[in-house]
């Protein structure tokens, strides 16, 4: 190796060698301050020892640092690499040290001035020949013998400078915030954790108050209700007593007066009606100031300016407590137990006493409670048969199995109950459909039905029936035999989401209302071949909410309950709009989920079924309100969610209510014809007069309506 070489050899061996171990820099660490190098183990040693000294300097330069200008040196620590690779390039053997061979090569030098201190690892001051300082000299300056290399070091030295600088930076601000931040939330703690133990002590100062007074009320209140309890005691003694001596003496005196009124001593009369208008004045006075419930005693506000009305008087005030009860009742039923809906239920009772002598004055009354709740009675009326028993009538709202009490009602409205009846649910009306028979099942598999709905007659008399639950339409024949089945759960065309209301064309198309999908979808009926559809979801014109039904007019028209859009909706032919009447409320021509349409057989009235506001409303065909039905004088209820309503050949107006498990049939004016005791959805009269009606026991055929 030429002497150059060595020279530049030996200069880059000094750049990177650690001053105070002597050795190649491992994972180096620079000052920010004065950008001096040291080992990363030296410079742990270094802060280890001097931690109590309050400022760090630099064994070099002297300059002062703290903790934080100290940072790992990446590009001193890609140099020694360099340096490293070319060593084994070279193949040289291992680095030589600034000091002569001579000079022993241990890690620790001699404890002299200008050497290494022994117990620190640091050079003293004094060698200049180290290249460490001493006092007063300017700090010493790297530099190589190559240009080229001195100027790529400088360079990366002074970009290494810069980034180190931009690091600290933030760093130091961050620091500086966190440190803030955490004297601010350690501040907010102790003030919250104040406030906390102040306002606890307040909410237990408020609780031991409030407790000490509802203790006192407590006392008080039980003290006084002690002395009034038993204050009432004695004064219910006493006057009970008092009232019993009393009326006594009131019937030892009425007996009197009804001897005397047999020797009629006229008299001795006078006298004792005095004595026993006194009686009496003193037995109501008594029982105003003991408050004692109605009834307890006999009516006592007599006037007596006749003796023989006074004794009449008298003689029924002891009838109507010497009478037996309960009273004699018995229910009155028409045939067989049956008692129709527009007739009432009737209670026959008897008050009369043990010598059959009616117990009851021209103006006292009976009336009648139950058990149920308010308004269950719609109507009641007492006749009075011959004297002393009665016919009670009243109405229910429902009949089904109830107690009613028949109340005894003086002029005083001072009211006793003299019979209880039971009232059993056979009283309900039981007429059904004549001579019917039910299909449950369907096809050669015998699928049974799943919630069977809508229901249609083809021309030749076809049954179609829409059944939910299975999401298909079933067709039999006019024998209602079994002819085929289509449609499954979907969305596609010929595909249903329960399948509800249904209409059939002369030309044998089908119209179904196909709920879930929000559709009116058309297909054939001998095969179910999908035609076509009509509307989507939402609420403007030719759109849908859960359509319920369909009907068909003679011309062709379609009109389509829009249940949840509450309103009917009007197609032509082409199926395109024309126009939709009705909207949602409770008021004329409004509706409440409109369920149910059909047509009279003229076609210039439409019938829609307003389900939840329990009536049905008449139209004309554009939408104009004539009538509805709902509130039928002789009958004893309203409609109760109207389900289906159907106009029959001969003109009736056929309603099916699910609340009350009833058919009503009503002529086309609105007068009540006949009510029936079934549970339906649908219903429709074929050509031969059969009646045809989906319900949940599956399809019900039965031979006739019972309308005369």
């Amino acid at each position: 190796m030429s002497q150059p070489e060595d020279k530049w050899e030996r200069k880059m061996e000094e750049e990177v060698t650690c001053p105070i171990c002597r050795e190649l820099f491992e994972d180096p660490k620079i000052l920010a301050q004065c950008h001096h190098v040291y080992c990363g183990d030296c410079m742990n040693a270094l802060l280890q020892r001097n931690r109590s000294v309050f400022n760090l300097e630099c064994p070099i330069c002297r300059v002062p640092f703290t903790e934080d200008e100290i940072s790992s040196s990446f590009f001193v620590k890609n140099i020694v690499e360099l340096y490293r690779e070319q060593q084994e390039q070279r193949s040289a053997p291992r680095l030589s040290r600034h000091y002569s061979e001579d000079e022993p090569k241990s890690k620790t030098l001699p404890a002299k001035a200008g050497s290494v201190d022994s117990s620190s690892g640091i050079r003293r001051a004094g060698d200049s020949a180290s290249g460490i300082r001493r006092a007063g000299e300017p700090p010493r300056q790297s530099s190589f013998d190559n240009p080229a290399a001195s100027t790529f070091v400088g360079q990366m030295a002074d970009e290494a400078r810069k980034q180190l600088q931009e690091i600290a930076g933030p760093l130091r601000d961050n620091h500086n915030s966190v440190l803030s931040a955490i004297d601010t939330l350690e501040a907010t703690k102790l003030e919250f954790q104040a406030k906390h133990d102040i306002d606890c002590e307040a909410v237990k100062g408020f609780f031991r108050q409030m407790r000490g007074i509802l203790d006192h009320q407590e006392e008080k209140c039980l003290q006084s209700l002690n002395e009034i309890t038993t204050s009432a005691l004695k004064l219910l003694g006493q006057q009970t007593y008092d009232l019993s001596d009393l009326e006594s003496q009131l019937k030892s005196c009425n007996a009197t007066l009804s001897s005397l009124l047999e020797t009629k001593n006229q008299s001795r009369i006078v006298a004792m009606e005095r004595r026993v208008a006194l009686g009496a004045s003193d037995l109501d006075r008594s029982v105003k100031q003991a408050k004692l419930s109605p009834l307890c005693v006999p009516n006592t506000n007599i006037l007596c300016s006749n003796p023989e009305s006074f004794v009449k008087s008298c003689e029924s005030l002891c009838h109507i407590h010497s009478a037996p009860y309960p009273a004699n009742c018995t229910i009155q039923f028409v045939t067989d137990r049956i008692v129709p809906l527009t007739q009432p239920i009737t209670v026959s009772i008897d008050l009369r006493d043990i010598q059959s002598n009616p117990v009851m004055n021209q103006s006292d009354q009976l009336e009648i409670s139950t058990d149920q709740e308010d308004g269950f009675i719609e109507r009641t009326m007492v006749t009075e048969v011959t004297p002393g028993i009665y016919d009670v009538c009243y109405f229910p709202r429902v009949r089904n199995a109830h107690k009613i009490n028949i109340n005894y009602v003086d002029t005083h409205d001072r009211r006793v109950v003299v019979a209880t009846v039971d009232i059993p649910s056979l009283l309900a009306c039981r007429y059904e459909l004549n001579q019917q028979r039910v299909l449950e099942t369907y096809g050669g598999n015998k699928r049974k039905f799943n919630r069977p709905c809508g229901l249609a007659l083809g021309p030749n008399d076809e049954i179609v029936v829409s059944d939910r639950g299975n999401n298909q339409l079933i067709v039999f024949d006019s024998q209602q035999r079994f002819l085929h089945a289509f449609g499954q759960k979907g969305s596609g065309n010929g595909e249903f989401n329960c399948p509800s209301g249904l209409a059939i064309s002369t030309e044998g198309l089908i119209y179904v209302a196909d709920r879930y999908n929000n559709r009116i979808q058309k297909v054939r009926l001998d095969d179910g071949t999908f035609v076509s559809k009509i509307g989507k979801k939402g609420t403007g014109n030719g759109e849908f909410k859960e359509p319920q039904a369909v009907a068909l007019t003679s011309r062709g028209l379609l009109y389509v309950a829009d249940g949840f859009n509450h309103r009917v909706q009007v197609f032509n032919k082409e199926e395109k709009f024309i126009f939709s009447f009705g909207r949602r409320g409770n008021g004329p021509g409004e509706f409440d989920v409109p369920i149910s349409i059909t047509f009279n057989q003229s076609e210039d009235k439409v019938f829609v079924s307003d389900n939840r506001n329990n009536r049905v409303q008449v139209f004309t065909v554009r939408g104009e309100y004539i009538q509805m039905f709902g509130d039928f004088t002789g009958l004893h209820y309203q409609l109760k969610e109207p389900r289906c309503v159907y106009q029959s050949k001969d003109g009736h107006i056929v309603i099916s209510c699910s609340g009350h498990a009833v058919i009503l049939v009503f002529k086309e004016d609105g007068s009540f014809v006949k009510a029936m005791q079934e549970l339906i959805v649908e219903i429709a009269i074929n050509s031969r007069g059969q009646i045809i009606a989906t319900s949940h026991k599956g399809l019900i055929i039965s031979e006739n309506l019972p309308v005369q």
